[in-house]
């Protein structure tokens, strides 16, 4: 026999010469031998989507809630919000000089009327009369669909901000991709007596 052969022999030998190791034995070994060394780390659990958006609706319900619940136990309708500057319906006028359409030029008059009717007074050198139209406000703006039969053909409503003071109503368009219209709406119109 070869030396490797000898020392593998002398080695089997050996280990069956041992008692078989209990479980018991085997844990208290493994824990000495792991004591003093730091556990492995495991990375945290990524917390599901649904328990931060629940956790978000819980806070807004904390934060919420009283308030929410006082408005639905109670009977009373909410205030309106206060016009800005007194009341929008009225007549007004409004003289335009110098419009892209030279047959615009001349004294506007413009009606605001319950159930949101508008009603537009052209000068007298325009031919064509205004189609009818409508308004709609949502505090400080209006919305104004006149022209959208004629020179306003195929595009959507505009948006104007609108505030009264002494010097009668201001309109200053937010959101109106209809040049004449913003040319005639857009300014300072007067109140017309009763």
């Amino acid at each position: 026999m070869n030396e490797d052969a000898l020392l593998d022999a002398r080695v089997r030998r050996g280990l069956q010469a041992l008692p078989m190791p209990d479980e018991q034995l085997t844990a208290a070994a493994l824990e000495e031998v792991t004591r003093g060394r730091p556990a492995p780390r495991r990375p945290a659990p990524r917390r599901p989507w649904h328990l931060a958006l629940a956790a978000a609706v819980v806070v807004a319900l904390l934060v919420l809630g009283p308030q929410l619940l006082r408005a639905l136990l109670t009977d009373e309708e909410p205030e309106p919000a206060p016009s800005p500057g007194g009341e929008l319906r009225g007549t007004w006028t409004r003289t335009l000089d110098g419009a892209g359409d030279p047959a615009w030029d001349g004294p506007w008059t413009i009606g605001f009327a319950d159930g949101g009717v508008l009603t537009l007074s052209p000068p007298r050198a325009l031919v064509a009369g205004t189609d009818g139209a409508a308004y709609a406000t949502s505090g400080a703006q209006v919305r104004v669909d006149a022209f959208v039969n004629g020179a306003c053909n195929e595009l959507p409503p505009g948006t104007y901000a609108w505030s009264r003071s002494a010097d009668g109503l201001r309109l200053t368009a937010v959101d109106d991709a209809c040049a004449p219209r913003v040319e005639l709406l857009a300014g300072t119109w007067t109140e017309q007596s009763p």
